[in-house]
């Protein structure tokens, strides 16, 4: 994915640029793992077997 494109012709400035995306979208991919489990054991909870 990312890791094959090439930076050699990317300047300071848009390097830098691109790693604030990158930050945001990492953010923005753990807030959805974090979602995703927050969901995952609500489930777990709901439809466990009664004790």
């Amino acid at each position: 994915m990312l890791a094959a494109e090439s930076l050699d012709s990317l300047s300071q400035n848009e390097l830098r640029d691109r790693i604030g995306l990158l930050e945001l979208e990492i953010a923005r991919t753990r807030s959805h793992m974090e979602n995703a489990d927050r969901h995952r054991k609500a489930a777990e909870l709901l439809f466990r077997p009664p004790a």
